[in-house]
């Protein structure tokens, strides 16, 4: 079995795949260093940033799958992924896109910082993870690579309690989302879209992780 680590924020997003070297880092970017630091001690030859991201290109619809050919940050001008693994992916993974990804601490969920982030980076889609994973796998002298694949799209709003909704073991917390929705009803439509979205995204992921399983064998 090949000893390649795969570093996610959401347990549903681990749960895509049947290795020892899944570790998922509960929505949080510095925990998705210190476990991408950890697989590197622990011998993996190669780290993988996997899960959903929200979209920045306008045209890319939910279940779109981007493979990063750089990780963007605000405040790291990018780390460039391995790119024999990227040619890989771009080869197993039907229909999939090769371009920049944004990475951020925090979720970008307004639609007007979507856009200006896309004008600025010209970045296809963010996340909170590939960042510190790609810092990682540098200082360990890791090749690393990203697949994320859309949820919700560049004209989508995420309502403001969905920042509350994953505990740190990367589950989903049921609580704080009735709370909001309480509060702020006229989000339900908005949430039963996100929902919509991210559920065809999940199925892309499960579709996307038997592909790179096969590839890589694990």
């Amino acid at each position: 079995m090949n000893k390649i680590g795969i570093v996610t924020g959401l347990q549903r997003e681990a749960e895509c795949f049947r290795s020892n070297y899944v570790v998922c880092a509960g929505a949080n970017s510095n925990k998705a260093y210190e476990l991408s630091t950890k697989l590197a001690v622990n011998g993996c030859t190669a780290l993988i940033s996997f899960g959903i991201a929200g979209g920045l290109a306008p045209n890319l619809k939910p279940g779109a799958v981007v493979i990063g050919k750089k990780v963007l940050g605000k405040e790291n001008s990018g780390i460039e992924t391995d790119i024999s693994m990227r040619q890989k992916l771009a080869e197993i993974i039907p229909d999939s896109l090769v371009g920049s990804i944004y990475s951020s601490p925090r979720a970008v969920a307004d639609v007007s910082e979507k856009a200006a982030i896309f004008s600025k980076y010209n970045a296809l889609a963010a996340d909170m993870e590939s960042l510190a994973i790609g810092v990682a796998a540098t200082e360990n002298h890791l090749p690393f690579s990203i697949v994320r694949i859309v949820a919700d799209p560049a004209s989508q709003q995420l309502p403001n309690f969905a920042f509350n909704a994953i505990d740190p073991n990367g589950n989903a917390r049921i609580g704080p989302v009735m709370v909001g929705l309480i509060k702020n009803p006229i989000e339900i439509a908005n949430l039963v879209r996100l929902g919509r979205n991210s559920n065809k995204a999940f199925r892309q992921l499960r579709r996307v992780a038997l592909l790179i399983g096969s590839e890589f064998g694990f």
